[in-house]
């Protein structure tokens, strides 16, 4: 059986754990809010480049950042 990662459960925990708002990442990542309201509900993805920047605004490695929505 293999574990799925939900990036948008990754994104809320996150940023419940380091207790910031949608725009305090969009502005620490360089991203619009709106992507990131959008990400947080699963209606956009997160990969590539962008995925290694909010990761690294939370001070995770991508690894970490996804491994926080496995299910």
């Amino acid at each position: 059986m293999s574990s799925t990662t939900d990036t948008g459960k990754s994104l809320r925990l996150a940023l419940a754990a380091a207790n910031m708002k949608n725009k305090d990442l969009a502005e620490k990542a360089g991203i619009s809010e709106n992507y990131v309201s959008r990400l947080a509900v699963g209606k956009a993805m997160i990969q590539g480049e962008m995925l290694d920047r909010i990761a690294s605004a939370f001070g995770m490695k991508a690894s970490e950042f996804l491994a926080l929505g496995e299910d």
